[in-house]
């Protein structure tokens, strides 16, 4: 039999990122849409959805950078998101040229 497939799952792409909030800094994995963007993600229904998820997630306490907590799974109020960072694939911080 052929697979039927789920009209609720869409592809995703995942993106390690580190995310600052009042006290916190998180580091972990968030799942976007293909070809979607971070602020369109972070700024769509955010009254009605209000949370995003991240996971693998690694909480650090500011400003003394001590990990404070380890979570397979976050939900984070995007309203108390100050910055968020992608980091680079491969791990190393892009340089722009000039």
């Amino acid at each position: 039999m052929d697979e039927i497939a789920n009209p609720l799952k869409i592809e995703k792409d995942q993106k390690r990122v580190m995310i600052f909030m009042p006290g916190f800094k998180i580091v972990g994995y968030i799942h976007l849409p293909v070809n979607a963007r971070l602020t369109d993600t972070l700024n769509y229904a955010v009254d009605k959805n209000p949370f995003m998820p991240v996971t693998n997630a690694h909480g650090y306490s500011l400003p003394d950078n001590k990990l404070c907590f380890m979570a397979k799974f976050l939900s984070l109020n995007k309203r108390r998101i100050d910055l968020v960072l992608i980091e680079p694939e491969g791990g190393e911080p892009q340089q722009q040229k000039q």
